[in-house]
């Protein structure tokens, strides 16, 4: 009978917990495809919806063209059910809403940027992020998904990040509450708004600010929507302001 060999040697837990950091920063990039997802598949609808009633305004003139657009409309058609399918599912997975408390969300979001990103890239270090934080203590709460909370936050975070990195400047957050309303203030130094867009949404800005991502601030507006919230740009002193509002929680 031969002896029992050495016991395994388990990883040191420094190595395990990078390892589970790695894991979750893949899961939470993946989790963002989904919200990524939302706004481009509301576009695509839109989109396919005009060529199907322009088709059929088209079919009703009759002419050489009938059949190829015929075959064109239904398949746009199935295209068109499919992206029902997919929001009546995405439906019926939601999650209730709970009370958040979006200082808490904030927080959170900062955290998960300075440790993902670095991850992602194979790096260790967390970033310093240049935020300044200005947190109103007993913030009212609101109502939604403490997780869209966080997503919502970390989209923001890394557009603002990737703004004032690239001219070299800060950003200062506050949030702060009043009894009918719960709000976050995002001052972003030495990022100007263009005069002519003195107030806007905030996806209006893509192309305009060095950094921003239309698809993650279209992300951003519509899980603010979703949870009754409102979310703009304005400016403020000259620089860009972002300004994201909520009704609060009775």
């Amino acid at each position: 009978m031969k002896s029992p060999g050495p016991e395994p040697t388990a990883p040191p837990i420094a190595d395990e917990v990078l390892q589970l950091q790695r894991l979750l920063a893949v899961e939470s990039v993946r989790a963002d495809f989904g919200e990524l997802a939302r706004p481009l598949i509301h576009e695509l609808n839109n989109f396919l919806n005009n060529i199907v009633l322009s088709i059929a305004v088209i079919e009703q003139a009759g002419g050489d063209m009938a059949p190829e657009l015929t075959r064109l409309r239904r398949q746009s058609e199935r295209v068109t059910r499919l992206i029902r399918e997919f929001h009546e599912y995405r439906s019926r997975k939601a999650p209730p809403a709970e009370p958040v408390n979006l200082n808490d969300a904030l927080l959170r979001a900062i955290e998960l940027v300075e440790i993902e990103e670095p991850l992602l890239a194979g790096e260790s270090s967390p970033l310093e992020l240049p935020l300044n934080l200005q947190l109103a203590p007993d913030l009212r709460l609101v109502t939604g998904m403490p997780a869209d909370f966080v997503r919502l936050c970390m989209f923001l975070l890394r557009n603002v990040v990737r703004a004032v990195h690239a001219v070299g400047g800060h950003a200062r957050l506050e949030t702060a509450s009043s009894p009918e309303r719960v709000a976050l203030r995002i001052d972003l130094d030495r990022v100007a708004l263009p005069p002519e867009l003195s107030a806007r949404t905030l996806e209006s800005l893509n192309g305009t600010i060095r950094g921003f991502s239309s698809l993650e601030l279209a992300a951003c507006t519509a899980i603010a929507r979703r949870f009754r919230g409102i979310l703009r740009a304005e400016s403020v002193g000259g620089n860009l302001r972002i300004v994201l509002e909520f009704p609060a929680l009775a």
